[in-house]
């Protein structure tokens, strides 16, 4: 039968580590844990590969995430496991993948979800900028998705366009994948697609990470949806870490067509001191929701450089926070499902 994922201690957890393989050493065929059989890798990450499995009792497909023994080199870190294994599985919602069990096999942590039929948002970004009907519904829900986990003190902490799943409908719906192993550490020094979308507080190594940083990793999305490119971009650490941290980041009507006021709703959003920052998903998703529904309105904008960044930066205007957009107040908070 189903395994009971409370059953699992932090203890229990670390002691199952006498094997120490990487993410890529289990093949198709292999049985995680007597219940799962793998069928096909759908991809490698920085921490982890996932596979499409059948759960061997039910016969029914699933989704494994497989874990680098790293996730678990201490017995804090296994407590850590544990705490965001079972967190994320009572996290439900329309916009949230589901995970369903959790567990350790040959010293590798590995995490059961639901699976889903679709593709990544970055598969989708891949083809260029989303139409602007399309990429309000999709920061709608990843909005929402984000706002149920953080009231449950959930941080994703690597939430990136891959980490964004796309499922056809009569309206696309997106569901955001991946809440467990955000606190994983991975070599500094490599880039990884997470790596373009960290805060500049993750870029630092502070220990303390909030859900502020998901907010800066959502802005960043946000403008990726509308522009069509990153907002950041590197090719070495160095420089990646100077344009997280230091370097102005780019002025989205200066690269592509945004809608009025976008430039203001990213400029707080992306605020490097976290406290101007907008503090909560449904203050940010809120304004952005606001800014967003211009395109309705009026044609979006795209012109010439006029003003430095460092003066754009200056216009993050007070009635930006809460919500709100330059001219107009600040709106209802958003019905979001609890």
């Amino acid at each position: 039968g189903r395994r009971d994922c409370a059953r699992y201690t932090a203890a229990s957890l670390w002691h199952c580590m006498p094997m120490a393989s990487d993410a890529g050493a289990w093949q198709a065929g292999d049985v995680i844990d007597g219940r799962y059989r793998l069928e096909l890798c759908l991809g490698i990450g920085a921490n982890g590969a996932v596979w499409r499995a059948e759960h061997l009792g039910l016969g029914a497909p699933v989704a494994i995430k497989v874990m680098a023994t790293s996730v678990l080199e201490d017995r804090a870190s296994a407590e850590r496991f544990m705490r965001e294994a079972q967190a994320a599985a009572a996290l439900r919602g329309a916009n949230v993948v589901q995970t369903l069990d959790f567990g350790v096999a040959n010293g590798q942590p590995y995490v059961v979800m639901e699976l889903i039929a679709g593709r990544t948002l970055a598969e989708a970004l891949a083809e260029g900028p989303c139409e602007p009907e399309r990429a309000t519904e999709i920061l709608r829900d990843v909005g929402r998705a984000l706002a149920r986990a953080h009231r449950r003190g959930i941080v994703h902490k690597r939430l990136t366009p891959a980490n964004v799943m796309l499922l056809p409908a009569r309206r696309e719906i997106a569901k955001v994948v991946d809440f467990v192993g955000g606190f994983a550490a991975t070599d500094p020094t490599r880039l990884t697609t997470a790596s373009f979308y960290a805060s500049p507080e993750q870029a630092r190594g502070l220990q303390r990470i909030d859900a502020r940083s998901d907010l800066w990793a959502l802005a960043l999305i946000a403008y990726e949806c509308l522009v069509g490119a990153r907002a950041i971009a590197a090719d070495d650490h160095g420089a990646l870490m100077m344009a997280i941290c230091v370097d102005p980041l780019p002025i989205p009507s200066h690269v592509g067509a945004v809608p009025p006021g976008f430039d203001d709703w990213f400029a707080t959003a992306t605020h490097r001191a976290i406290d101007k920052r907008f503090q909560e998903a449904t203050e940010l998703l809120d304004g952005l929701m606001v800014v967003l529904g211009r395109y309705r309105d009026s044609p979006p904008s795209r012109h010439p450089l006029e003003a430095t960044t460092a003066e754009h930066r200056s216009r993050t205007a007070p009635e930006m926070r809460r919500g709100a957009v330059p001219g107009q107040p600040a709106t209802e908070p958003d019905a979001l499902d609890s």
